[in-house]
């Protein structure tokens, strides 16, 4: 650029699932010897068309017997040009709907995700798709996640320990495992057995509560550390529980070079 020339930057926003108000900061750097870096700043506005108000949702931990509801806003800039035709759910145990239809904010309407009593115990992972009349997006989708539980609640269901070369733990060198009791009628919860499927982890069991609470305090045995870069391996938790003799925990342990 010559002495009291101008320059032109250009500047694109990759929208992607993003929406509201974005700022970006670009950093200029020259030859300049007053102001060899000069830092600009870009904002906008980025409207959305059609799409859900939150990408995720996530419920956590949900007895298999009762359920659960959550509500998200389905987000319509021309509701002339958009219109809602039909709400399709992934799972017969997840149901959703728009409620109060009389009352809608403009621009959004109010979409009820109820998690249906019945639904097998573990990990939830299902997708809503709500299909449209707006011809450039037809389809928006909504990922939900729950943990359904049982008898027992365990909590975290996976961990993950940082390996550096040397063998020091980085990061969290010690998880703490809580295993709560939902049994009714006064059943008392116990823990028949907890087994390291590779045996490369310190396990110890405390009893908070007799019967009722209980947590396992893991760490990983440096002696006995597998080469890989990464590697999973589970804890079996077995219990009296009729719904959740074994219950499974996932732990990974990643080697970071």
């Amino acid at each position: 650029m010559p002495p009291g020339g101008e320059g032109e930057i250009e500047v694109t926003f990759d929208t992607g699932h993003k929406k509201g108000k974005q700022s970006k900061t670009i950093t200029v750097e020259s030859n300049d010897p007053l102001s060899p870096i000069v830092n600009i700043s870009v904002m906008a506005d980025i409207e959305v068309e059609f799409d859900f108000e939150t990408a995720f949702i996530r419920y956590g931990a949900v007895n298999k017997d009762k359920g659960a509801s959550k509500t998200d806003f389905i987000l319509i800039k021309d509701p002339n040009l958009t219109k809602i035709d039909s709400i399709v759910t992934s799972s017969k145990f997840v149901k959703a709907e728009i409620v109060n239809k009389s009352a809608a904010v403009a621009g959004k309407k109010e979409l009820e995700i109820t998690l249906l009593p019945g639904m097998p115990i573990g990990n939830l992972n299902e997708m809503i798709s709500v299909y449209s009349t707006l011809p450039s997006k037809p389809k928006i989708v909504l990922n939900i996640n729950a943990n359904v539980i049982g008898d027992v609640e365990v909590d975290p269901m996976a961990m993950t320990f940082v390996i550096s070369d040397s063998n020091t733990v980085l990061g969290n060198q010690l998880f703490t495992v809580n295993i709560d009791s939902h049994m009714k009628d006064g059943q008392r919860l116990e823990i028949l057995g907890v087994t390291d499927s590779d045996s490369l982890l310190d396990i110890k069991q405390r009893t908070i509560t007799d019967g009722q609470k209980y947590a396992l305090e893991i760490t990983p045995d440096i002696a006995k550390l597998p080469e890989e870069q990464r590697f999973e391996g589970h804890i079996a938790i077995t219990t009296n529980s009729v719904d959740q003799k074994e219950i499974d925990v996932t732990y990974m342990i990643v080697r970071r070079r």
